[in-house]
């Protein structure tokens, strides 16, 4: 949707109300709220109500006191997966500039599973497991639009490899990962 001007004097005293304008005010409400094209954007100082806690709108801090998103499924390669075809995970975008902990868990027996870890699709660190279940983590400076995203590869014809719990961490509440 995109942001639709209803003019004042479409809506003035003693006129009557066409279904197009009701519409476009009906839908300018989702629009506003998706941030669409040309809809005026609401500022993070809107927000703060004696509803939302401020602490929300704090900047995220690298820590492990609270999941601020959760990147993807478990993803299970059952045959060898080359780095060059490496399956994405999921990816996070920042919303207020600070730290946070990125983290994966990768389970891998008589076999290898790496997790690479990406901002803005610059490689930031490979994680690799080869015997056992192994959470690794990573704790990175962010600004707001940057992107940090995961990819999986390894296992082999016989065993399996499985990344899992793959999450973007923060030790203060904070509504600033999407």
């Amino acid at each position: 949707m995109t942001w639709t001007v209803v003019s004042d004097a479409a809506l003035a005293v003693n006129k009557p109300a066409r279904s197009a304008d009701i519409k476009a005010i009906r839908d300018n409400i989702t629009a506003l709220a998706n941030g669409d094209a040309g809809a005026p954007q609401i500022q993070i100082s809107a927000l703060v109500t004696g509803t939302l806690p401020v602490t929300s709108l704090e900047a995220p801090t690298a820590g492990s006191t609270y999941n601020l998103k959760t990147v993807g499924g478990t993803v299970v390669l059952t045959t060898t997966t080359p780095q060059s075809e490496a399956v994405p995970i999921g990816s996070a975008t920042i919303l207020i500039a600070g730290s946070v902990r990125a983290t994966g868990t990768i389970s891998a027996f008589l076999t290898i599973g790496s997790i690479r870890v990406y901002k803005n699709g610059a490689l930031l660190t490979t994680w690799t497991t080869n015997s056992g279940t192994v959470t690794h983590t990573l704790d990175i400076t962010v600004a707001v639009g940057d992107v940090i995203s995961f990819d999986f590869y390894g296992g082999s014809a016989s065993y399996d490899a499985v990344a899992s719990d793959v999450k973007i961490l923060s030790s203060t509440l904070s509504l600033g990962v999407n």
